[in-house]
């Protein structure tokens, strides 16, 4: 509730979608790309629902997808499911995919997923791990390419969200 609040705060959440909440806000002639891509992603480890570590290190030389998420938040939980599909197409091409909760419990967690039928790998992640990938508004996806180097980052979900993540 105290993370919800304070993104809430900061104009997180829903703030880069449309007025309805289902289309994507309108481009912005002056958005900059985020203040992270472009640089070599943070040298973190997490730990994922069944207790194991997972360093981002060990995954260079693989295209990894951080994204984001909070069961409280609309649009992370109609963007988890696409973003999920876009990654297992691609993983065979060395795409691997981290669904990273934030400040969430475990069992927050896993009844979510077990009610929305998801098989994904989840990291149980807090805001000091957000902010290390400059996370102030959720969801918020993250493109590393296989350099280690943040390639792109998407912050809200709208239709069409998934494309451009294939993309």
């Amino acid at each position: 509730e105290e993370m919800e609040k304070q993104m809430a705060a900061e104009g997180g959440g829903e703030a880069e979608v449309g007025a309805t909440g289902e289309e994507p806000a309108p481009p912005r002639s002056d958005e900059k790309p985020h203040a992270t891509v472009g640089k070599p992603a943070p040298d973190v480890s997490w730990t994922l629902l069944d207790g194991t570590t997972q360093k981002l290190a060990d995954l260079k030389g693989k295209v990894v997808v951080l994204d984001f998420w909070a069961t409280w938040c609309g649009p992370c939980v109609k963007g988890l499911p696409k973003v999920s599909e876009v990654t297992k197409k691609l993983a065979d091409q060395g795409v691997v995919f981290v669904a990273c909760n934030l400040a969430e419990d475990k069992a927050t967690v896993e009844q979510f997923l077990q009610k929305k039928q998801l098989s994904i790998a989840v990291a149980l992640c807090d805001q000091e791990l957000g902010g290390k990938f400059g996370v102030k508004g959720i969801p918020h996806t993250v493109v590393i390419g296989t350099d280690g180097v943040v390639k792109k980052v998407h912050v809200g979900f709208g239709p069409g969200g998934e494309k451009q993540l294939e993309k």
